[in-house]
């Protein structure tokens, strides 16, 4: 896996807060978020065929929010069992009924409940990906680094925000986390969509690259 900054080119295309701060217990609220679609209450959505289940642990101490190894602390604070179950199936019913193609929806996170990772597969390929806001150059903006940065990936591109930006002339805390990162990748004819919280660039391409190899191996 490897990365590149993109500040200030755009064909761009995963949420990360402060390390121990527990996030999954924010997934009943996050779910709230997720497109309704008359007619879809889970599994498929008429007509469509789903793909292939998720795996049930990524890279980085993942696992699914519906697996067995998650905590039962956790589940609780999530809304419990069945309200997870609920969410993940309405996800994917409802991207597949309103694109009306095969999908995927997972929700990660670790057994700490420190990280919070969502994540969705269709039909597609990457392209224009500018969900935060189209990137402008941090000289521009006289800064050394903007609240809002692009990564270029192996196979895909990320879109970066940060808390806050930094002062020209100064460097960055190599140890500082993104708020969010969310990356949109690509391969054999499938799109992978993979928003973090908790997570560095790195390790959220990582987990995103994992899908990948999962797919096609």
């Amino acid at each position: 896996m490897s990365t590149s900054n993109r500040p200030s080119s755009a064909r761009t295309a995963l949420l990360a807060a402060a390390s121990g701060v527990v996030l999954l217990a924010a997934v009943v609220g996050f779910a709230v978020g997720l497109p309704e679609v008359a007619g879809a209450e889970g599994g498929e959505g008429p007509g469509v065929e789903a793909l292939a289940p998720l795996p049930e642990s990524l890279p980085g101490d993942l696992v699914s929010l519906t697996s067995p190894e998650m905590p039962a602390e956790i589940v609780e604070q999530s809304g419990g069992a069945e309200a997870l179950a609920d969410i993940v199936d309405s996800g994917a019913a409802n991207v597949a009924e309103l694109y009306g193609e095969p999908s995927a929806f997972g929700i990660y996170g670790r057994t700490d409940g420190s990280v919070l990772v969502t994540v969705t597969v269709g039909p597609g390929e990457p392209g224009l990906f500018v969900p935060d806001g189209t990137p402008i150059s941090p000289e521009v903006q006289g800064v050394a680094r903007s609240t809002l940065d692009f990564v270029q990936t192996d196979d895909g591109v990320c879109s970066v925000i940060y808390a806050q930006p930094i002062a020209a002339g100064q460097a960055a805390d190599p140890a500082e986390l993104p708020q969010r990162v969310h990356c949109q990748l690509g391969a054999d004819g499938l799109l992978y969509d993979v928003t973090s919280q908790g997570l560095s660039i790195e390790e959220t391409v990582t987990a995103a690259d994992a899908l990948l190899e999962d797919e096609q191996g």
